[in-house]
């Protein structure tokens, strides 16, 4: 006579057995055999002199470039298979295809989640790497010369106001329109040379008033791409 309980515990004891060694089996099979160091740069203009990172815009080329971190391993001769937001990379996959290269317009938005999967000539899968790349925004920064206070001008006083353009996509800052407005108007005397600088002379003032400046920067050859500076400033008598 069979016994009906032994049984059904053979059984769920073989399911569980067989489902640990099929889970484990796809741990193991996506586990990186290899260690993989993704890093990323990109061509955005930053001053003379900034020590930081170029940042990435939207219409950026970005490129990316996987680096195996083993002297035993032969990295000209594996397979590299890119993903970008989960979109399959074919041109940019292949054997020895260790760089990426892509443009952010291709993104639907600001984050570009890059995943690199690595296998040998024989399929055989080595190791996986993620990388995260925002983009941001083009910035501005105004600096203020000859002032000994920052933001005050006296009656009188002459001040020089600068800017420098962060993370566009130029070349120079020829390619970019500058816009000043003081108190609301537009300033028309800006230099044609130094689009970037306005000189602001006050006359005589029997109170302090506060006014404001603006200065905006567009890309010359996309419109699109602009960033703006909004300061309060302080005249004094």
């Amino acid at each position: 006579m069979v016994d009906i309980k032994k049984t059904n515990y053979l059984l769920i004891t073989i399911l569980i057995i067989g489902c640990w060694f099929f889970i484990t089996g796809l741990v193991q099979s996506q586990t990186s055999q290899i260690d993989i160091t993704l890093t990323w740069s990109t061509d955005t203009y930053t001053p003379l002199g900034y020590q930081g990172k170029a940042l990435p815009v939207r219409g950026s080329d970005i490129e990316v470039v996987a680096n195996i971190d083993d002297s035993r391993i032969d990295s000209e001769n594996l397979i590299y298979n890119w993903f970008i937001n989960d979109y399959f990379q074919e041109e940019s996959s292949g054997l020895n295809k260790q760089v990426l290269k892509f443009n952010t317009e291709v993104t639907i938005n600001n984050k570009n989640v890059i995943r690199l999967e690595i296998k040998n000539t024989n399929n055989i899968f080595l190791g996986i790497a993620y990388l995260s790349i925002e983009t941001s925004e083009p910035e501005i920064v105004l600096y203020v010369k000859n002032l000994p206070n920052k933001y005050e001008i006296k009656s009188n006083q002459e001040a020089q106001f600068v800017t420098k353009p962060y993370f566009f996509n130029i070349n120079n800052t020829n390619e970019l329109n500058y816009k000043w407005k003081f108190d609301g108007q537009e300033a028309l005397k800006i230099d044609e040379n130094n689009p970037n600088t306005l000189i602001l002379k006050i006359n005589e003032l029997t109170e302090s008033i506060k006014k404001k400046l603006e200065v905006i920067a567009e890309n010359k050859n996309n419109k699109n791409q602009k960033a703006q500076r909004i300061i309060e400033i302080t005249l004094i008598p």
